[in-house]
Formats: C-alpha cells, sequence, structure tokens
C-alpha cells in the first residue's frame, strides 16, 4: 500500500505504540451533547497516554469556552477557542494545525464513543497506515432535545406533542457509565447516509469510496490530510459536504476502509432546510472539481435516483 511506502517511519512507530493518537472535536452550541462526548472518553479501553483531546470551540455563546476551562479530564484535552464563528472546516483546520500525534480522529460534538473506540482505531492503523471510516448508530429519539440528558426539548418543537417516551430515553453521563448499550438497544437505528457508506465502501471498485470521509468517524495519518489541503472552508459554515470533499481529494491518493469495529453514537439533532443546504453544498463540491460523479451522489442523496443508478 503506498501508504506505508510514504510513512515507513510513522508505521514502525505506530505498530511499537509510540505514537500519539489525536482525537479532534470541533463544537459550537451543543454543550449538553459535548459534556457526553467528553464522559465517554473516559471509558476507552487504551492508555491515557497515548491520545489527546483537541475541542475547537468556534466561538459558541452557550458556556462551553468556561466550561473548558474550568472542569478537570482524567485525559490530555486542550481547548481551542476561535474568536469567530468561523465553520467546521476552519475549526477541524484549527485543531489539525494544532494536534501533536501522527494520527488524527475526526468526531463530532454529538457522539459517544463505545468503550474501544480509539482502541480498535489503533489497532487498524497499526496493521498499515490507512483511512478508515467507522461505523455510526444513531440514537434518533434524541432529536428532538437540546439537552438530550435532562430532556429539554428546542424550542422549536411544539411541547403540547406527547413526548414522554422519548423523555424516557434521554441519556446523562451515569448511563454511559452504567450499560448504555443495553439503555439504547431497543431505538437505535443506522440512518440512509450510514447505510450508503457501508455498501460503497464494501465495493471494490473506489467509485464515491469519498464519500466514507465524514467528520463523525474518521481515521488517518495526519500528514496525509496536510498533504491534501485540510478541509475547504469555503463549505462547512454550513451543513454538509466539507468532509465528502475532503475525502474525494484523499482518494486520488489513498483507499478509505469501513469499520464496524470502530463505533460511536450520534445524538440525533433536529436540523432545518437539510435538502436545500445539501443542494448548496455539493453545487460548489462540483464547480471546485468538475466531475459528474458528484452530480449523481447528491441526487441519489436526495433520493431523486437509485443505488444501481449510481453505478451505471
Amino acid at each position: 500500500m503506498e501508504g506505508v511506502l510514504l510513512l515507513p517511519t510513522l508505521f514502525k512507530k505506530i505498530q511499537e505504540g509510540k505514537k500519539m493518537i489525536s482525537l479532534i472535536i470541533p463544537t459550537y452550541n451543543k454543550l449538553p451533547r459535548l459534556k457526553l462526548t467528553l464522559a465517554s472518553i473516559n471509558f476507552q479501553t487504551i492508555d491515557r497516554s497515548s491520545f489527546e483531546v483537541i475541542v475547537v470551540n468556534d466561538n459558541s455563546s452557550d458556556g462551553t469556552k468556561e466550561y473548558l476551562e474550568t472542569q478537570s479530564f482524567p485525559f490530555r484535552i486542550r481547548g481551542l477557542h476561535l474568536s469567530d464563528n468561523k465553520g467546521r472546516s476552519a475549526a477541524r483546520n484549527e485543531g489539525l494545525g494544532k494536534a501533536q500525534g501522527d494520527i488524527v480522529i475526526f468526531v463530532d460534538d454529538d457522539l459517544i464513543l463505545s468503550p474501544e473506540y480509539l482502541k480498535n482505531h489503533v489497532l487498524l492503523q497499526k496493521e498499515c497506515p490507512r483511512c478508515v471510516h467507522g461505523k455510526i448508530i444513531d440514537i434518533f429519539p434524541l432529536a428532538y432535545f437540546k439537552d438530550p440528558s435532562k430532556g429539554i426539548l428546542y424550542e422549536t418543537i411544539d411541547e403540547s406533542r406527547k413526548m414522554d417516551n422519548f423523555k424516557k430515553r434521554c441519556i446523562s453521563v451515569e448511563d454511559i457509565f452504567n450499560d448504555f448499550e443495553r439503555k439504547i438497544a431497543r431505538y437505535k437505528t443506522t440512518s440512509f447516509m450510514e447505510e450508503t457508506i457501508h455498501k460503497i465502501l464494501e465495493r471494490e471498485e473506489s467509485k464515491y469510496h469519498w464519500i466514507g470521509m465524514t467528520g463523525g468517524n474518521f481515521c488517518c495519518p495526519k500528514e496525509w490530510v496536510i498533504e491534501a489541503g485540510g478541509f475547504d472552508e469555503n463549505l462547512g459554515k454550513e451543513w454538509g459536504c466539507e468532509d465528502f470533499e475532503l475525502g474525494y481529494r484523499l482518494c486520488k491518493k489513498y483507499p478509505i476502509i469501513y469499520s464496524d469495529q470502530c463505533v460511536n453514537y450520534h445524538i440525533s439533532h433536529y436540523r432545518y432546510d437539510l435538502n436545500e443546504k445539501l443542494k448548496k453544498a455539493f453545487s460548489y463540491f462540483y464547480k471546485k472539481h468538475k466531475d459528474e460523479e458528484i452530480v449523481h451522489m447528491c441526487r441519489y442523496l436526495l433520493k431523486e435516483i437509485d443505488y444501481d443508478k449510481l453505478f451505471t
């Protein structure tokens, strides 16, 4: 594999367990969810000295800065605070620039990491440096809650709706400590996007493999992301495509694989105008690269064409 030839020293150091992992988390006004993400890191089975956590606060106004500055954590963590709200791409690039690890893992501020999450990502890199998309499982009933621990609804949700059953499914820090898998077993789901990524990455042909680069669960050598140019900061200010577009550039040189062992859980949240944001982001994506497969993928995600049409 080309990556091994390019980075023999890195490969050797990873195999010997000598290199730090940098876990990069951009965040913007989602402190209740971020707290659950950080709590899940407490239970990682990997040696805590082998990784660092970088939380890039994209000028949140919900107390995120104060929380990160006053809370103590049993693992190495750095909070980076941007003076303006620049979007996910800029936040991730900031974290990338400050990362001390040779392997980077990107997750979002609304994902709960399974206990073996970091360990399994590291094991895959020990086998051979590679780009890895880990499995994302959705906890859909939490989409209605601004605070999924306390059952506080988003202001736009009609509180007269019958939400009692959903409130019973809220996740607290204590739940992460106490048999988290059992609590969510009956209502965890796999999203349409995740199913698509899994199907495409299982195909031997590399067409569309770039969709496996998702900001919610992705790992690769840091140098590869830097070499590819990092995240395009014209994307990521609204929802969509900044990760796919970087994946498109990475795929020109490195394959992306799927791992169902590197699992995290998405604390779903409500989005408005999703299709319109998707169209806008894909329009920029296409204009930048002029590749018809970008148009086809957009049409598929909008459910205008079926899966088989992607490959005809």
